[in-house]
């Protein structure tokens, strides 16, 4: 389990310390996700990618102070060893995508293959194959894809399963949550606030969360300067 931030707009900057705080240990359940950090940002004329094996309180590094969009993932190893390759978020072309959740690797591989798509990973984990989706159909028909390719080969333990993804030159992001039964630590939540949309893996900072799925209802979410968009699969 993992501990995913996405914002569009600069509302970042309020949620980031309580985020760190929450990755230290979470509210939900208690654990810490100390297995590297990473994170995704867009400014004008620009964007940048960071990741680090070491735990985000430990070493972090705030992005530039004009961003316009970011994404943060703070790792719970579940699937890959504790290294910079397998440390979210992944990238391809102009997509950076993080991950939260346990997919069955050997049984995604093969239906990625069925489907024609590549699953070469610079790492081992079950995260960096959905990039393939994203950088193959786009943002949003690349996350229902992921879905109908992975919803019913999720860890038992934890059926659930969480995409979130920046656009690198646009700015916009998109979320996919999707959890068999209701757990807060499964759900994701968004809020609108100062003129940015938030979605996040935990309440953060003191404004008001909104549930993005219902338990069953795989759904994905996007999000730009302009608002939420709320699309149930």
């Amino acid at each position: 389990m993992c501990r995913i931030l996405i914002t569009v707009g600069f509302s970042w900057k309020r949620f980031l310390g309580d985020f760190i705080e929450v990755s230290r240990r979470d509210r939900t359940m208690g654990w810490s996700h100390g297995d590297g950090w990473g994170m995704a940002y867009v400014v004008d004329g620009g964007a940048g990618v960071y990741r680090s094996v070491n735990p985000i309180w430990e070493s972090f590094m705030a992005p530039p102070d004009n961003a316009t969009a970011l994404l943060v993932h703070s790792r719970y190893a579940s699937v890959g060893a504790k290294r910079i390759e397998n440390t979210h978020p992944f990238t391809r072309g102009k997509y950076a995508l993080a991950h939260n959740g346990t997919i069955v690797r050997e049984k995604l591989v093969e239906r990625m293959k069925e489907m024609g798509l590549s699953t070469c990973t610079a790492g081992d984990t079950d995260s960096e194959l959905l990039v393939e989706f994203i950088a193959r159909y786009g943002p949003a028909e690349g996350l229902a894809k992921i879905y109908e390719a992975a919803h019913d080969i999720l860890d038992p333990e934890e059926p659930m399963l969480n995409v979130a993804v920046l656009d690198l030159e646009q700015g916009a992001g998109w979320v996919l949550n999707y959890f068999e039964h209701f757990n807060e630590h499964f759900a994701m939540r968004y809020t609108v606030a100062d003129d940015s949309v938030t979605v996040a893996s935990e309440p953060l900072g003191e404004v008001t969360w909104e549930y993005v799925a219902d338990a069953g209802k795989p759904t994905v979410v996007s999000i730009t300067r302009s608002g939420i968009e709320v699309r149930r699969l």
